[in-house]
């Protein structure tokens, strides 16, 4: 009973009126925070996606360099050997298979694989930046 006089009572009606704009005030900053914690969420997801996207271009730059060395130790492995029996020097020529055997065995087989692959698409004519020719390895032309 007497909570529904205090309820019913003028001055305690007025006093939860006046505090009326203020509850409107903090559901306005309330909803302004959430507003930028939205934006600030979705920028965060953006550069995160950017940041995804970037580092998996650097690792797919990291193996191309890498599969360009190892395509640049193949070549210098077999030109030496090359190079070594023309000029008939054995041991020379069996330290280069030897660098040639000590080489990761999947690069041997893209290598490989490149050159199959050479076979079935039409010839198109190259200059000498466009690729260039192991010697000793069957190419798809011949």
């Amino acid at each position: 009973m007497e909570r529904i006089r205090s309820l019913t009572d003028l001055p305690e009606l007025e006093a939860a009126y006046s505090r009326l704009p203020n509850l409107q005030l903090i559901e306005g900053d309330a909803r302004q925070l959430a507003g930028m914690i939205t934006f600030t969420c979705n920028l965060a997801e953006n550069v995160s996606s950017k940041v995804r996207q970037l580092d998996l271009a650097k690792n797919r730059l990291y193996q191309a360099i890498q599969r360009a060395d190892d395509i640049l130790d193949l070549k210098f492995c077999m030109d030496g050997v090359q190079t070594a029996l023309r000029n008939e020097d054995y041991e020379q020529a069996a330290a280069h298979i030897h660098r040639y055997l000590s080489l990761d065995k999947s690069v041997i087989e893209l290598s490989r694989q490149g050159q199959e692959a050479r076979s079935f698409f039409p010839k198109r004519q190259q200059n000498k930046t466009d690729s260039f020719q192991f010697h000793g390895c069957p190419q798809g032309d011949e």
